[in-house]
């Protein structure tokens, strides 16, 4: 039987990433306030990804979470959020990825195939005359580094 989240235990998506936030707190990979902040804006990413019938972190993918950032970056377009706050908002859903990443380096190998490495979105926006824009970017990411937050 297949596992979801990664085997985090649950098969709600939201609690996968408490889990991790948890797990990293208490490894010390991140402070108790900064785990509150992380799963705050985790659920909102999880709102965002059941609205598109995403339901687990295996469906995930780059592409997905650049989706992600172009709705932060409509938000901000339309006054609903600050530029600071839709990177926070972006910001959580690499940290708990990279959890998740970090969890599984522990019990998996890494392999040719799989390289232990994790890619992260970045996101820049900008301000110009026809709006906002966004660059995003692919960053590859050692997932022993928990000092990339």
């Amino acid at each position: 039987m297949k596992k979801n989240n990664y085997n985090t235990g649950t098969r709600d998506l939201g609690k996968a990433g408490n889990f991790l936030l948890k797990n990293a707190l208490e490894n010390k990979y991140i402070s108790y306030l900064a785990y509150g902040s992380y799963l705050t804006r985790w659920n909102n990413f999880v709102k965002f990804c059941i609205s598109y019938d995403v339901k687990k972190m295996e469906e995930i993918d780059q592409n997905f979470v650049v989706k992600y950032a172009n709705h932060l970056s409509q938000k901000v377009e339309n006054d609903e959020f600050k530029i600071n706050t839709a990177k926070n908002y972006l910001s959580a859903v690499n940290v708990v990825m990279d959890c998740n990443s970090l969890a599984l380096s522990k019990k998996f190998k890494k392999t040719p195939k799989n390289g232990g490495v994790v890619k992260r979105v970045l996101i820049c926006f900008s301000h110009g005359r026809s709006g906002y824009h966004i660059q995003v970017s692919l960053q590859g990411v050692h997932p022993e580094g928990p000092g990339l937050y």
